[in-house]
């Protein structure tokens, strides 16, 4: 976006002497060619002025509800595997996968952040993210996409029916992507001692 941005504001600039020669300065199409640089300007400004864009991965829980997890967290994803119940677990935990002889705890994401869905399915995808030693799968509904969010536009999250645990979020992103704090989620005190082996 921010080189079309670029190549749209120099391609104005290369022909506004030219357009505006050729036109009455208060003609409309001089007009039309003076809004076009300034909405070009203000554009390239905005991007400018964010410093620090992050892109992360985006999927689905429930019914509509959008999450979103930074790549640098993100290790793998894995369609519909087998799972294995652990017993004496809380419910949040969905069980655990074998993936190349590596066991790997899986955390069901819509019961740890209580989002509600009216329709079931069978098929489900495992998010796999990583923070130096500790690993944790995740299951959702469905990978929806890549993007990337200005980290200063995050906002804050806000207790409610559709956002829970916000000890665990970042952040909202343009008011309908809940992006994860993957590191805290991974340092919670029961996930941490599944991946030490405690639980298990």
């Amino acid at each position: 976006m921010y080189e079309a941005q670029k190549d749209l504001h120099t391609s104005i600039d290369q022909n506004i002497d030219k357009s505006l020669s050729e036109n009455d300065i208060h003609s409309p199409e001089a007009r039309h060619i003076l809004e076009e640089r300034t909405k070009s300007f203000a554009q390239i400004e905005e991007v400018e002025g964010v410093s620090d864009y992050q892109e992360y991965i985006r999927f689905r829980l429930g019914d509509k509800e959008h999450y979103g997890i930074a790549y640098p967290y993100l290790a793998e994803i894995v369609e519909s595997t087998h799972l294995t119940f652990v017993p004496t677990t809380p419910d949040f935990i969905a069980g655990v996968i074998n993936l190349r002889s590596k066991i790997i705890p899986v955390i069901d994401l819509k019961k740890f952040f209580h989002v509600t869905t009216t329709t079931e399915s069978d098929s489900y995808w495992i998010v796999i993210v990583h923070e130096g030693a500790r690993i944790l799968g995740m299951l959702v509904d469905e990978v929806l996409n890549n993007e990337r969010y200005a980290v200063e536009k995050l906002s804050p999250a806000l207790p409610s029916k559709a956002v829970s645990n916000l000890e665990y979020v970042q952040g909202i992103y343009e008011g309908k992507t809940t992006v994860l704090n993957v590191s805290v989620l991974l340092n919670d005190a029961v996930l941490k001692n599944m991946n030490e082996g405690v639980s298990l």
